[in-house]
């Protein structure tokens, strides 16, 4: 999304993968609450990411404009894990009620239409689409069962056309192109990301190592979905 002073504009639900939250909050039980929560705390996410935790947090209720830890914020990171569920659960529902309100069997264009009425379109409906269902999950909120993370929009690309055999030159016709560099295809976040990684031999303490897993398992679950979809299971043939 666009940027103003480093943070993202205004997007009214979250789009962060809903694993950032709780790697978060799990981080903020250990070490408490900052005065405020700003790029400089988020400093174990790549850059880009930064701004969208923040605005994220901001349409939960979580920090206020100023960055400032709000009530809920400290409910979360107190609670115990049957309570951190429920909490999250009551978040969605004041949050979320816009989807909540449709009916138990509604469908996934249904759920998109209401996320492309509130402006939210493109990637960034697909990421706030699979936070509020991890959310609901995880919260123990009943969504309708036609409800997926929408899937990854693909530019169709104009197959290239084959040069015929005799236009290719034959001493050039063995040479093996070079390898792709890294990060090449990746999301920038990802790739901003393994730039943190220091040297070979500098020091990187365990509890800095903890927590640039935590930040690229939620960039993976961000910009990656399950390649395989559950199966129906055969019903029983009573014998």
């Amino acid at each position: 999304m666009a940027t103003k002073n480093g943070e993202s504009t205004a997007i009214p639900v979250a789009y962060i993968s809903f694993s950032t939250v709780t790697g978060l909050l799990d981080r903020l039980s250990e070490g408490g609450v900052p005065h405020r929560i700003d790029p400089s705390f988020l400093d174990n996410y790549a850059g880009g990411y930064r701004p969208t935790i923040l605005a994220s947090l901001r349409a939960l209720g979580l920090i206020d404009s100023a960055g400032t830890p709000t009530d809920v914020l400290d409910a979360l990171v107190q609670a115990d894990d049957p309570q951190r569920r429920k909490l999250v659960g009551e978040l969605v529902r004041a949050h979320y009620d816009f989807l909540l309100r449709l009916p138990n069997n509604a469908t996934q264009s249904q759920m998109e239409e209401a996320f492309e009425q509130l402006g939210v379109r493109g990637d960034t409906r697909r990421k706030a689409a699979a936070f509020f269902l991890k959310a609901c999950e995880y919260g123990g909120v009943p969504v309708s069962t036609l409800w997926r993370v929408p899937k990854v929009a693909t530019s169709a690309r104009r197959p290239s056309r084959k040069p015929a055999v005799q236009d290719v030159p034959a001493e050039t016709a063995t040479v093996t192109p070079p390898a792709p560099a890294i990060g090449d295809g990746l999301p920038a976040e990802i790739v901003g990301l393994l730039r943190k990684i220091p040297k070979e031999g500098e020091t990187w303490p365990p509890s800095d190592r903890r927590r640039f897993t935590v930040a690229l398992e939620a960039l993976f679950d961000l910009f990656y979905t399950d390649s395989v979809s559950p199966q129906p299971q055969p019903a029983s043939d009573g014998g």
